[in-house]
């Protein structure tokens, strides 16, 4: 299991609020096999608009979306998801495996601080929150650590926080 060094923002300035954990059965699971996608192992955190999110791990900047997005702050599902990825995120892959990375979305527009090709440390700020994409009525910041199989898609991975000895799946 992968171990994070620190949160994607400071817990000194903000409180540990999760609002969906691993295996959530609302909007966290499997989706079907045609979008070959797997956000089984995600997280949200309840976040302030223009918190800054800071990287969790080393790693080198693959992909960095920074454009103006719809967002939806509904509770259905189906409408949630048919806003698509519109959404502003960072992409930062392992120096290990580069097949393996850690995404961070819902990002302000204008507000990422890295570029592609760039290597990251723990702690670095990345970018700050925002409302894009599906937000739902509490603003957040949703990570994930994944890594790409052939023929099956996007399959995330479960983590842990340095120093955080709370479950992160879900138990209700």
């Amino acid at each position: 299991m992968e171990i994070f060094q620190n949160f994607p923002f400071d817990i000194r300035k903000e409180p540990i609020n999760i609002t969906q954990w691993f295996n959530w059965p609302w909007s966290h699971y499997n989706f079907s096999p045609e979008i070959k996608l797997d956000l089984s192992y995600s997280i949200d955190f309840a976040l302030p608009i223009n918190t800054e999110i800071l990287a969790v791990k080393k790693g080198i900047v693959r992909v960095t979306r920074d454009i103006s997005c719809q967002f939806y702050e509904g509770l259905d599902v189906n409408k949630g998801m048919s806003y698509g990825m519109h959404c502003n995120f960072i992409w930062v892959s392992d120096i290990e495996n580069n097949s393996k990375s850690v995404q961070y979305i819902h990002l302000a527009q204008n507000s990422i601080k890295v570029k592609v090709g760039e290597i990251v440390n723990p702690w670095d700020v990345l970018a700050k929150t925002w409302k894009s994409w599906w937000v739902w009525p509490i603003p957040h910041l949703h990570i994930h650590y994944w890594y790409f199989v052939l023929f099956k898609g996007l399959i995330t991975m479960p983590f842990i926080f340095k120093n955080y000895w709370e479950s992160l799946e879900h138990t209700k």
